[in-house]
């Protein structure tokens, strides 16, 4: 019986240790029930309150909105206005109008032929520097030249000089013959000795 005792002490131990399991489970899920009624709770007051503001708003909503639709018809009326007095002060009549584009027209021609003869006049002024950076190079080359020339022409009027003066020529050529024929007697004789 004792023995009985024991586990039925046992069991009621398991057992109350189940209870307790359940009751904070009980408790978990009563917390989480609390959050969610308060969540509600709380919409629920909010959606109470729209609704007893909402015939309220409503009615602030449609008369800002007539304020503003009345705001716009009187600003259109007035640009309407504004663009009639407009209209017959400043815009030109048919007849003006369509001269006016044949101006417009005649003047973008000319505008488009200024500019092609811009275009032309540009090309035409780069082919003319062009030419004359060749003739430029052309005239250093020719200046060169022209030194290189003057210097022959002062170095044959110098031969020149030598060769008109043909009695000079003569006697130069004399005594380089009579030098010559010296060496030779010289020569001659030194070898016969």
């Amino acid at each position: 019986m004792e023995r009985k005792i024991v586990e039925l002490e046992d069991e009621a131990t398991k057992l109350k240790g189940q209870i307790s399991q359940l009751d904070i489970e009980l408790d978990s899920q009563q917390g989480e029930k609390n959050a969610k009624y308060e969540e509600l709770l709380k919409r629920d007051r909010e959606m109470q309150s729209f609704l007893e503001n909402f015939e309220t708003k409503k009615r602030e909503a449609h008369d800002r909105n007539a304020a503003l639709e009345k705001s716009i018809v009187d600003l259109l009326d007035r640009i309407r206005q504004s663009a009639t007095k407009y209209e017959s002060a400043v815009l030109p009549s048919p007849d003006t109008y369509k001269d006016l584009q044949g101006d417009l027209q005649f003047k973008e021609k000319e505008l488009n032929n200024s500019q092609m003869t811009v275009g032309g006049l540009t090309i035409e002024r780069d082919k003319r520097l062009r030419d004359l950076e060749k003739v430029n190079q052309l005239e250093t080359k020719l200046n060169s030249e022209l030194g290189h020339l003057k210097q022959k022409i002062v170095s044959i009027e110098a031969e020149m000089g030598k060769i008109s003066n043909t009695e000079e020529v003569k006697k130069t050529a004399e005594e380089t013959r009579q030098v010559f024929s010296r060496c030779v007697i010289n020569s001659s004789s030194n070898s016969n000795s």
